[in-house]
């Protein structure tokens, strides 16, 4: 475990955003379309695709392993390594990954799954947060290009679950509710300060959880 320092703040962040929407059934289809839209620039060696897997239930609770296989698909020809990496709050990640449908991902494209509640990390302070003034930033995230792949539905607390609050699950442990209990939407802010998904951030909204967030 290593020890730094950041100084950020939520107004010191300025950024725009290019949103493209894709009609379809076909995750495949969808992703080569909206993919090319975009003139994506990969200057990282690896590439880390964060899907929601935060309980061991099938899509549209957690992210399908054919929207994943679809986003692999169009971002092999960078030539990249490639990661899948998830911190489930509700579950055991690996039996996640395997019951849902990763784990075959895995074998058959020769990628690495990563727990991210087991992964080393470096500890980073920000005096200036309003939550999280210390953060265990998982080693796995470091110096990649990342993909938040997430899941379309709603969040009592949240109001809805899409790609910002998709990052809550990249984080080290597995008891997440304790960013609910610090401040959701505090919590979801600095978590991003700290590692925020490269572009794209992709949901596929084919079907959508409209009912209780966990299922």
């Amino acid at each position: 475990m290593t020890q730094s320092t950041m100084d950020k703040s939520p107004k010191q962040i300025k950024s725009s955003s290019l949103v493209i929407i894709v009609r379809g059934h076909n995750p495949e289809k969808m992703m080569t379309t909206g993919l090319g839209e975009l003139d994506l620039k990969i200057p990282q060696k690896k590439i880390v695709i964060k899907p929601n897997l935060i309980g061991n239930k099938p899509y549209p609770t957690t992210t399908s392993a054919k929207t994943v296989e679809a986003i692999i698909k169009n971002l092999k020809k960078f030539n990249k390594e490639i990661i899948i990496a998830e911190g489930a709050g509700w579950a055991d990640t690996k039996q996640a990954y395997r019951d849902q449908g990763y784990q075959h991902l895995a074998q058959k494209y020769g990628i690495k799954l990563v727990d991210l509640n087991n992964d080393q990390y470096e500890k980073i302070k920000n005096p200036k947060a309003m939550v999280l003034k210390e953060y265990e930033f998982p080693l796995t995230l470091n110096d990649c290009y990342l993909v938040s792949a997430a899941a379309l539905k709603v969040h009592g607390q949240a109001g809805v679950t899409l790609s910002v609050k998709n990052m809550l699950g990249a984080t080290i442990g597995g008891h997440k509710g304790r960013f609910h209990s610090k401040g959701i939407h505090q919590s979801i802010v600095y978590i991003n300060l700290y590692k925020a998904p490269n572009n794209p951030a992709i949901i596929v909204g084919t079907e959508a959880r409209v009912e209780e967030e966990l299922g």
